[in-house]
């Protein structure tokens, strides 16, 4: 068996930066109002290897989420990444993934992780778990669960998209970063976002 199977080693927007998906819409939580116009459900269609891909990996998840772990494990101690992405596909399935994030992040204190969710609930019932090697930011979607979203913007640093032709969706007195479109280019701030912050993404 393969070590790093649930591995990718990158893409063009993210540049090469190892990290791990899952499968869109499936382990997103319910009713995101982001799924019609899931740009990874575009890439599903564009790209079958990453359909696999993210597939194999959610399977895997379901089916031995022990195995799941132990390949992520086994790619760090080998590659010793400076940087770490969660679920650029897809999003945190249930409370049993975010903290086998949490015990990945712990594992090695030099990497430094980042996750994007919508899973308000999972995230503020573990806000005082988050390893701070890990920048768990909370995505926002303009009218969707907006009260648990000002919470979490006081708890994480949080993201929001800004749709064509709608207005900016920000939170009054949050500092905002606007996402140039490629992590390298900017030096990946994000991963070293901190509470109270927030980046805005053009709708792509």
């Amino acid at each position: 068996m393969k070590d790093s199977t649930v591995v990718s080693t990158g893409n063009i927007k993210i540049g090469k930066c190892p990290n791990v998906s899952m499968l869109p819409v499936v382990t997103c939580a319910k009713g995101v109002p982001c799924a019609k116009a899931c740009y990874c459900c575009k890439a599903q269609r564009s790209y079958p290897s990453a359909q696999k891909k993210w597939n194999e990996n959610t399977i895997l998840w379901r089916t031995n989420p022990m195995e799941f772990e132990r390949q992520v494990m086994v790619y760090l101690e080998k590659k010793h990444a400076t940087h770490f992405r969660w679920a650029v596909a897809g999003d945190i399935p249930d409370v049993n993934y975010l903290r086998m994030m949490f015990r990945v992040a712990r594992r090695f204190p030099d990497t430094k992780f980042l996750a994007f969710t919508k899973q308000y609930e999972l995230a503020i019932d573990h806000a005082e778990d988050v390893p701070t090697n890990l920048a768990l930011i909370v995505s926002g979607w303009a009218g969707w669960k907006a009260p648990l979203f000002l919470l979490c913007s006081a708890l994480f640093p949080v993201a929001s998209v800004h749709l064509k032709g709608q207005p900016t969706y920000r939170i009054t007195g949050v500092p905002v970063l606007e996402c140039p479109g490629k992590c390298e280019p900017c030096g990946r701030k994000c991963w070293d976002m901190k509470k109270g912050n927030m980046v805005e993404f053009k709708e792509h």
